[in-house]
């Protein structure tokens, strides 16, 4: 199993689109995946075949995700192939998934880039910082060491702190190892919560209204009724603290016309987003409507993303800056007292 490698949104975005190409051929779901079972080298693809053709014979309730591989096929994917439809509208519902999956893989690789400068740059910083700590505050411990409780209160505390680091390296390595090890265990947790967090909260926010009008669009358009379709793509939602608000909608919303009514209440779509969905029910075009919202909410995301950058360039220069400023302060703060004294 260690050689069982991930499945990248390329090969899963192909498989979606072989899968249309058989249902466009007239070839039922459970043949064309026994069809792409057969064909495939790959293990983690065997897998992913499999535990589909499982899940579609399973009764999977709209209300809970209970997927084998949801990372990979979501319930709108299973509902629809469900139906075991063979018309057109399956076959561009297929690639549209595999568009939308690959959408949403792109802004997901896009935040996680907008983080790599700032924490490489934040790593380099800490490792600078440990080895002040380690090489060169011991330097200046020997140098005022017989000042002792004379030196200043600063001082004396970054030199109780390179002290107990040096005595206890171990220790310090090892909870730094299973720090970094707990929080890549918990990143799934962490992205639901990061919603509260300012500015980065908002670009989780505008990625999951992003998904969930690219997912109504696209049921919509399969003729999928309204109500399984708002609870379809809200389960289609990563962040389940906005999935869930977004699953209330379709406890309020029976016909299309209720639409904009039912965004309303969710108290998460600016105004210009009802006003269009008003627009797609006079003009019945709501599914066409909601794919512009997706895509301008992606554009949108990509605006936010690079001032996000700027933002956290800004926030790690001034908090190294503090830091280091602050242990170089505390070093020379001896020097200036003696200064002082000699004058």
């Amino acid at each position: 199993m260690f050689f069982n490698k991930k499945i990248t949104t390329e090969e899963t975005g192909l498989l979606y689109r072989q899968i249309s190409v058989m249902l466009a051929s007239g070839i039922p779901i459970s043949e064309a995946l026994d069809t792409l079972l057969e064909e495939t080298d790959h293990a983690k693809m065997k897998d992913i075949i499999t535990a589909l053709k499982e899940d579609l014979n399973k009764d999977i309730s709209t209300g809970g995700r209970h997927l084998r591989h949801p990372e990979y096929y979501n319930e709108a994917l299973v509902h629809v192939l469900k139906a075991e439809k063979q018309d057109e509208k399956v076959s561009v519902f297929l690639n549209s998934i595999a568009d939308e999956y690959e959408k949403t893989a792109a802004l997901k690789s896009k935040l996680s880039t907008t983080f790599y400068y700032p924490f490489f740059t934040f790593v380099t910083a800490c490792i600078i910082i440990i080895a002040l700590v380690i090489f060169v505050i011991p330097v200046f411990k020997e140098m005022f060491g017989e000042y002792g409780s004379h030196l200043p209160v600063l001082t004396r505390f970054f030199m109780n702190l390179s002290e107990i680091i040096i005595n206890n390296a171990i220790i310090v390595l090892v909870a730094i190892a299973l720090s970094v090890f707990f929080i890549m265990r918990i990143r799934g947790y962490l992205y639901n919560y990061a919603s509260y967090i300012p500015f980065l909260g908002i670009i989780i926010k505008k990625m999951s209204i992003r998904k969930f009008t690219g997912y109504l669009s696209i049921l919509l358009s399969t003729n999928t009724p309204i109500k399984e379709s708002l609870k379809l793509a809200a389960l289609a939602v990563d962040n389940n603290i906005y999935g869930r608000k977004l699953e209330k909608i379709g406890d309020t919303v029976t016909e299309i016309s209720e639409l904009k009514e039912g965004m309303k209440t969710s108290q998460l779509f600016p105004n210009m987003v009802l006003q269009m969905i008003a627009v797609g029910e006079k003009s019945q075009s709501v599914d066409y409507i909601l794919s512009q919202i997706a895509g301008f909410y992606e554009k949108d995301i990509d605006t936010s993303l690079f001032r996000l950058i700027g933002l956290l360039d800004v926030f790690i220069i001034i908090f190294l800056g503090v830091i280091v400023g602050t242990m170089v302060i505390a070093m020379y703060l001896p020097i200036f007292q003696l200064a002082s004294v000699a004058g």
